[in-house]
């Protein structure tokens, strides 16, 4: 039974890394076949499930790396997914691991392609309000999504990060506490083992003392 269409692609790929891994040959190296994509950070990720959103997406692969441009291709007029989408990440070798990870992956009962993408051209929006000297729409300048879709360097926005922000605050501010507790701790059993040995000095100090006199020493006859 022949293997056709995104199938072959996945097993294409996935082979590749098979190969690789039995070699001994490390993702970032020049050996790699990875290593023709150096220059890019984005891959392809097709096979979604069309219920799943940009968010969904940037929450599976985020587990990579820092997701900073998501752009799932939509119909233009009923605005549903298309089942693909492209996504950038900050550190380019996040694209290998997402790579050798989710092509193949099964995802909400759909089988993902994940490959990388050599030249990615970003889409092209137009404001129909700004018009250039032949009375044509000006081009907007592209810009990447972000991690949570309200652009670059800007987080703890979506509801559902914000759940996990506070989930994250709450739990440092916890293990600050204990931290603290303990210290405190430490700090009082430091000050009980300093008294105990003062006392014990102040107790061999007497006794000498009481020596001493006893036996007349360093007293004039």
């Amino acid at each position: 039974m022949s293997v056709t269409g995104a199938m072959y692609n996945i097993n294409a790929t996935t082979k590749l890394s098979e190969q690789e891994l039995k070699q001994g040959v490390q993702g970032d190296t020049s050996m790699s076949w990875h290593h023709q994509f150096k220059h890019s950070s984005y891959i392809f990720v097709s096979g979604l499930n069309q219920k799943m959103t940009e968010g969904d997406v940037i929450v599976v692969f985020s587990q990579f790396g820092e997701v900073i441009d998501v752009n799932m291709v939509r119909d233009k007029d009923s605005g549903a997914s298309k089942g693909f989408a492209f996504l950038a990440y900050e550190n380019q070798k996040s694209t290998i691991l997402a790579v050798d990870n989710m092509n193949g992956y099964q995802l909400v009962g759909r089988y993902l392609r994940v490959d990388h993408v050599m030249d990615y051209k970003a889409p092209k929006e137009y404001d129909e309000d700004e018009l250039d000297s032949d009375g044509d729409p000006v081009r907007k300048e592209y810009k990447a999504t972000g991690p949570e879709g309200k652009g670059m360097g800007i987080y703890n926005q979506t509801d559902s990060q914000k759940r996990i922000a506070s989930t994250q605050d709450g739990r440092a501010r916890d293990l600050a506490k204990m931290q603290g507790e303990i210290k405190d701790a430490d700090d009082d059993e430091a000050w009980a083992k300093s008294f105990e040995a003062a006392m014990k000095a102040q107790e061999e100090e007497d006794e000498l003392a009481g020596l001493l006199a006893k036996y007349s020493v360093g007293k004039k006859r």
